[in-house]
C-alpha cells in the first residue's frame, strides 16, 4: 500500500509543469529598457517567487511522503522475513517430534514383544506354583473361618451383654412393682381387718375387696414367675460368657503362644463338686498342664490362671517353680506376667488362716476351700505376677478383694501338633 502510494507521488512529481525562465529573462531585460513598467514587473516577480515557493513546498511534501512509504515497506519486509524464519524453525521442530514419535513407537513395539515373553514365563511359573498356592489358599481359608468364628462369638457376647443389661433393668423395675404390690396387699389386708367390724351393709364392699386381693395375688405370682425366667436366662448368658472366655484363652493365650492346637478337657466343676479340697487334689494332681477359670457372682467378671505343673497334695504349704504360668482377666482381655517364677503356684496347706485349694503367687490369687457362694478367697496384685493397670477395675480380676464366686471350673490342657502347623509359609520358594 505504501509502495503504491509512493509510485503515485513519483508520477505526480513528474507531472509538475516546468517554468520557462527565458520569459523572466526577456521581461527583466525589457524592464530595464522601459522605466515605466518597473513597478508592474516587481509585482510579477513577487507572484513568480510565491509560485516557486509553493512548488518547492509541494515537492518537499511529496518527498517526505515517499520516504515514509519506503520506511513502512522496509518494516513490513522485516516482519515477513521474521515470520518466514519462525515458520522454518517450527517445521524443523515438527520433523524432530515426528522422528521421536517414530522412535517411541518402535520402543513400544519392543516392549510389547518383551511383555508377551514375560506373560508366557509368568503363566509357566503360575502353573508350577499351583500346588503351593492351593496349600496357601487352604490355610488362608482356615484362618478366615477361625476369624469369622471369633467375630461371631464376640457379636453374640455383645448381644447377650445387652440382653443382660435389659433384663437387669426390667428386673429392677419389676422389683419396684412387686414392692408396691406387696404394700397394696398389706394395705388391703389391713382394710379387711377393719371391714370385719363394720355392719352388714359393708358386706358387698368386702367381697369386692377380696376379689381385688385375689387379682393382685395372681399378679404377684406372675411377676415372680417372670423373675424366675429372667434369672434362668441370666444364668444361661453367664454360661455363654464363660464359653467365650474359654475360646479367647484357648485361641489367644495358648494356641497363639505355643503354635499348637489346644484341647481343654473339663475335669472338675465347682458348682457340681462343691470345691472340696480333698476331691479337688485327687483330680488336679493328674492334670498337667491345667487351667482354671472362675466367675465373680456380683460383677460376672471372669478370671483364671494357667500352669504347666500339676497340683500335688501336701501337708505343708509350699511354692512350685513354673516359668510358663500366668494369670488373666477374660473380662478385660488382659494377662498378668510372672516375675518370680520360683513362687509361681501355691499348693495345699494353710495360708493366711484359710484352707486354700490352689493359689497363684504369694498372695496374688488364692482360691479357698468351698469356693462357691463363699468369700474365702484373696486377691493382692503385683506380688508374684505383674498385672496391667485397668482404670475400670482396680483389683483387675474382680471388684472385691474377697470375691464370692458363682462358677469355678478346672480343665486339663492338651497340646496337639497338626499338619498345617508343621508347614511354614516362610519356606515357600516363590521365585
Amino acid at each position: 500500500m505504501c509502495i503504491r502510494d509512493s509510485n503515485n507521488m513519483t508520477e505526480q512529481k513528474e507531472d509538475v509543469p516546468t517554468i520557462n525562465t527565458s520569459l523572466f529573462d526577456s521581461k527583466s531585460k525589457s524592464s530595464v529598457s522601459n522605466p515605466e513598467s518597473t513597478e508592474a514587473s516587481s509585482g510579477n516577480q513577487k507572484i513568480k517567487m510565491g509560485i516557486w515557493i509553493a512548488g518547492g513546498l509541494a515537492v518537499l511534501l511529496i518527498l517526505l511522503w515517499l520516504v515514509i512509504g519506503r520506511v513502512q515497506a522496509y518494516i513490513l519486509q522485516a516482519d515477513v522475513d521474521d515470520l518466514t524464519t519462525k515458520s522454518k524453525q517450527k517445521d524443523e521442530q515438527i520433523a524432530n517430534l515426528t522422528e521421536q514419535i517414530n522412535f517411541s513407537n518402535k520402543k513400544i513395539e519392543d516392549l510389547r514383544e518383551a511383555n508377551e515373553v514375560l506373560n508366557h514365563k509368568n503363566a509357566y511359573y503360575r502353573a508350577s506354583l499351583k500346588t503351593k498356592d492351593d496349600i496357601i489358599d487352604e490355610l488362608k481359608g482356615k484362618i478366615a473361618e477361625k476369624t469369622s468364628e471369633i467375630e461371631v462369638l464376640h457379636q453374640n457376647l455383645k448381644k447377650k451383654d445387652e440382653l443382660i443389661d435389659k433384663y437387669e433393668r426390667e428386673i429392677e423395675v419389676q422389683k419396684d412393682e412387686i414392692v408396691d404390690l406387696k404394700d397394696d396387699v398389706d394395705k388391703l389386708y389391713s382394710d379387711m381387718r377393719m371391714i370385719t367390724g363394720i355392719a352388714n351393709q359393708e358386706l358387698n364392699r368386702n367381697q369386692n375387696l377380696e376379689k381385688n386381693i385375689d387379682f393382685l395375688l395372681e399378679k404377684v405370682k406372675e411377676k415372680e414367675r417372670i423373675i424366675g425366667e429372667l434369672h434362668l436366662e441370666m444364668l444361661k448368658l453367664r454360661e455363654d460368657q464363660q464359653k467365650c472366655a474359654l475360646v479367647w484363652v484357648r485361641l489367644t493365650l495358648l494356641e497363639k503362644k505355643c503354635k499348637k492346637t489346644v484341647n481343654l478337657k473339663p475335669v472338675y466343676h465347682g458348682s457340681r463338686d462343691h470345691c472340696d479340697a480333698v476331691d479337688f487334689y485327687e483330680v488336679a494332681q493328674k492334670a498337667q498342664p491345667n487351667l482354671f477359670i472362675a466367675t465373680e457372682a456380683s460383677s460376672n467378671m471372669i478370671f483364671g490362671g494357667y500352669t504347666g505343673k500339676n497340683w500335688k497334695k501336701s501337708a505343708e504349704s509350699k511354692f512350685t517353680k513354673d516359668e510358663t504360668a500366668f494369670t488373666f482377666s477374660a473380662s478385660s482381655r488382659k494377662t498378668c506376667k510372672i516375675n518370680k517364677d520360683e513362687k509361681a503356684i501355691f499348693t495345699a496347706g494353710e495360708k493366711d488362716g484359710k484352707k486354700v485349694i490352689l493359689g497363684f503367687g504369694e498372695h496374688d490369687l488364692l482360691i479357698g476351700d468351698r469356693c462357691i457362694a463363699q468369700n474365702d478367697h484373696g486377691i493382692s496384685l503385683n506380688q508374684t505376677y505383674t498385672c496391667p493397670k485397668d482404670p475400670d477395675h482396680e483389683l483387675f480380676y474382680t471388684t472385691a478383694a474377697k470375691p464370692v464366686l458363682s462358677h469355678f471350673d478346672f480343665y486339663e490342657t492338651e497340646f496337639v501338633e497338626t499338619l498345617h502347623q508343621h508347614f511354614n509359609l516362610n519356606t515357600l520358594d516363590l521365585q
